[in-house]
């Protein structure tokens, strides 16, 4: 990354969905954001929304994008949003510090009136499993 860790700055903006939208620079100038993707690739699949230290750990709050998702019940696609709850997700340590990702997820209506689940959490490829506390590992 090349400049001294202590010089990064986060940049907060807020979207046009009231989100906030940052941008990890370095000396106020270079963004960063492709070498936090290289570090941890399993963020591009959601909306990073900042980056903060928390003592000893990483605090990374995102949320996941908006489309359709598959009932975890019966497989069928659904839009329909019931509400948003926040998992928190371990990650591995970058840097010899550990790293929670506070993941914004969607709980969806499934539309299908034989499917046992009235709603089901979203999961996010490569991120989230169902009852899962850390990250996949491929």
């Amino acid at each position: 990354m090349g400049a001294d860790p202590d010089s990064y700055k986060i940049f907060v903006a807020v979207d046009r969905s009231g989100w906030a939208v940052t941008s990890l620079c370095s000396n106020g100038m270079l963004p960063v954001c492709d070498d936090v993707l290289k570090l941890l690739p399993q963020l591009s699949a959601v909306e990073l929304g900042s980056v903060e230290e928390s003592g000893e750990v990483v605090v990374i709050s995102a949320r996941s994008r908006a489309g359709p998702a598959a009932c975890t019940g019966c497989g069928r696609i659904s839009d329909w949003e019931h509400s948003r709850y926040v998992r928190h997700v371990a990650d591995e340590a970058v840097g010899g510090r550990a790293v929670r990702i506070d993941l914004s997820v969607r709980r969806l209506y499934c539309e299908n009136p034989a499917c046992p689940k009235t709603t089901f959490a979203e999961q996010v490829d490569g991120l989230t499993v169902r009852y899962q506390r850390r990250t996949c590992l491929d």
